[in-house]
């Protein structure tokens, strides 16, 4: 049985998805790559999610780093990214906080190499391939890079490649770098190619930050009510994508332009298992962030993981019994 409040809270939630069945109000989301990593969003706005509960989402991609900028401009109210690089942003005077994590896992959390380089040893004055510096790739490497006895600014060169996964394939293929991170749909197609898996970040034990909702405390002040629908929506369509494989996938490929039906179902798969039915922002992933961040920039050191969190709208979705109620 409910508690008063909680009751009172579910009351609310169906009056409101009662009142905005006809309105729709614009919202803008970023994501940051073509990867499954982000397709729950592509699920809950094509399976029509979003509209239910009010929203018309316009779903667009930018590049890793570059996300943050759109955001500062107001051309993107929210977004699902790293909350590494807005939480290095809001050390430095930005505004960026996170509403939810919808996954923990680090990600992309495969180390791969090429050839005889085997051992952590064997990396010693060789090159790694990261997508963009400040991205959640460069931040992982360091730790894995670390918890192997390495210093991630001594021992190898990190070099920025931009691009998607093929083009860290293909740099390794060449020669031009000797290991790199991808994600389980990487992994399965370097792995094919013979490359070693000299890492799974999944052994560091771990929180990351990989997948998070971000917005600006600006925003949510002035569209607290949008940021409700928004959070309630993307609970649901969590629920929705672990329930609806097949239409899930199909929405994956219109997405990732990609219509090889076995890589998409092990992405599907990995993160199907992986999405939170209870994305509370990451307390210990931004701790280690922050930890992170310190090597280079020493304001980082003493900010507080809680101050880049705005958990209450899940909160309250939570304390109302409606995620529990999802999957009963």
């Amino acid at each position: 049985m409910f508690h008063r409040a909680g009751l009172f809270t579910s009351i609310v939630l169906f009056v409101v998805s009662v009142a905005y069945a006809g309105a729709q109000t614009k919202l803008k989301v970023g994501y940051q790559t073509m990867t499954s990593g982000p397709s729950v969003l592509w699920v809950t706005r094509e399976a029509g999610i979003f509209k239910k509960n009010g929203l018309e989402v316009e779903l667009v991609y930018v590049p890793p780093v570059l996300l943050t900028q759109p955001m500062l401009a107001g051309e993107v109210s929210i977004a699902s990214l790293s909350g590494a690089s807005p939480i290095e942003a809001t050390v430095n005077g930005a505004d960026f906080v996170l509403l939810g994590s919808l996954r923990k896992d680090p990600t992309p959390n495969y180390l791969l190499t090429r050839g005889g380089l085997n051992s952590a040893e064997r990396l010693k004055g060789r090159q790694l391939g990261i997508s963009r510096f400040g991205t959640a790739s460069e931040f992982l490497l360091q730790s894995i890079l670390r918890k192997l006895g390495l210093d991630p600014e001594k021992d190898v060169s990190i070099r920025q490649l931009g691009g998607d996964q093929a083009t860290r394939i293909a740099a390794l293929q060449s020669g031009n770098i000797d290991g790199a991170l991808f994600n389980m749909e990487g992994k399965v197609v370097a792995e094919e190619l013979k490359f070693n898996v000299l890492y799974d970040a999944r052994r560091l034990g771990i929180e990351f930050l990989s997948n998070d909702v971000v917005s600006r405390r600006g925003f949510i002040q002035k569209e607290e009510e949008t940021l409700r629908r928004f959070i309630k929506a993307i609970v649901e369509g969590i629920r929705y994508y672990k329930t609806h494989k097949s239409e899930s996938v199909d929405i994956m490929a219109k997405y990732m332009a990609n219509r090889n039906r076995r890589l998409l179902e092990i992405g599907y798969n990995y993160s199907a298992e992986m999405y939170e039915p209870k994305p509370y922002p990451s307390i210990r992933g931004i701790q280690l962030a922050l930890e992170l961040i310190a090597h280079r920039n020493p304001k980082a050191k003493e900010a507080k993981p809680e101050l880049f969190v705005e958990p209450r709208f899940l909160k309250q979705l939570d304390d109302s019994g409606f995620i529990a109620g999802l999957y009963r």
